[in-house]
């Protein structure tokens, strides 16, 4: 199996409730998990960063 890290990022303040589905950490975390496990990637560490910008 392959190892993989994820990174998180959301660098902007965005007002809307579809739009914070989109954008949130949360969000990236569970697309880039689905997308691991489809792919038969383990996730060896998770980093996040907010409003880095």
């Amino acid at each position: 199996m392959k190892n993989v890290d994820l990174l998180l990022r959301k660098s902007q303040v965005v007002t809307g409730a579809v739009a914070q589905d989109i954008l949130s950490l949360k969000a990236q975390e569970v697309k880039g998990r689905a997308r691991a496990k489809n792919n038969r990637y383990v996730i060896r560490r998770i980093y996040r960063e907010s409003l880095s910008a």
